[in-house]
């Protein structure tokens, strides 16, 4: 790392899906943490294109021009999950959820159109209307 480089932040949320609600005071060890109740979600160190930090799980608006006209575009639905043979944060949309060959990289300029719109845990009616 040279003097002028940034590190990059290392930080989860925790969701409780039996309680439904956040856990904002959870404490975790370097120990392996368990638990069925509660699914951890990391940052992936960038923000959408309303400056909101995006995290695993979340589920992303992509606003994408269909012109070279500002008011004529089309949105596409994409839930962000880590993959691990690439180790990297992508997009798989939505639709084609069961299908991960179909995702596309996330990176701070794909960021610029893209809108935070839920999370897979607190929103499912977002997912059911979309599917």
């Amino acid at each position: 790392m040279t003097k002028g480089d940034k590190m990059r932040e290392i930080k989860f949320r925790a969701y409780d899906i039996k309680l439904r609600k956040w856990q904002n005071n959870l404490c975790v060890g370097v120990q392996n943490f368990e638990s069925e109740d509660v699914v951890f979600m990391q940052y992936i160190n960038i923000k959408d294109k309303n400056d909101k930090e995006i995290y695993e799980g979340d589920i992303i608006e992509k606003v994408i021009p269909t012109s070279c006209y500002d008011f004529e575009k089309e949105s596409s639905y994409f839930e962000v999950f880590y993959d691990v043979a690439t180790a990297s944060f992508k997009l798989v949309k939505i639709e084609r959820y069961l299908d991960r060959n179909f995702a596309i990289s996330l990176d701070e300029k794909t960021a610029r159109y893209c809108k935070v719109i839920g999370n897979v845990y607190e929103n499912s009616e977002v997912l059911k209307e979309i599917r």
